[in-house]
């Protein structure tokens, strides 16, 4: 997929769900994205309604580790328990995986014409 994404001239950054997260409190970054994931539906993020989505929000189970950090069921327990894997879920917990700036953004530039040494 990636490799295909590279021939089709796409720039992506590849997410490994279990590496350690970037945010204090998390057990690794799925954790981590499904956490800011929760933070925007209650911030008033909205979705389709929809079966699928809904019941993959909702079957995963979280627990605080032995670390005192966030985690979120595997998907071999989950699969255990009767449940699906969560692809959906996932899928839109992967859009924050990372932070996104609008390309029309002006993200401004610092100020580096003036002179330390000026009087006022």
């Amino acid at each position: 997929m990636y490799s295909f994404g590279l021939t089709m001239g796409r720039q992506w950054r590849l997410v490994a769900c279990g590496s350690a997260s970037g945010k204090r409190g998390y057990a690794n970054k799925r954790a981590e994205m499904w956490g800011a994931l929760r933070d925007w539906l209650r911030d008033g993020g909205v979705l389709e309604d929809g079966d699928v989505i809904h019941d993959d929000l909702i079957g995963p189970e979280a627990f605080v580790n032995a670390k005192g950090e966030i985690q979120l069921e595997k998907k071999e327990d989950m699969k255990r328990r009767g449940l699906p894997s969560p692809n959906e879920a996932d899928a839109l917990a992967l859009t924050f995986a990372f932070p996104v700036l609008r390309r029309d953004a002006d993200i401004g530039t610092a100020n580096t014409k003036y002179d330390l040494f000026k009087r006022r």
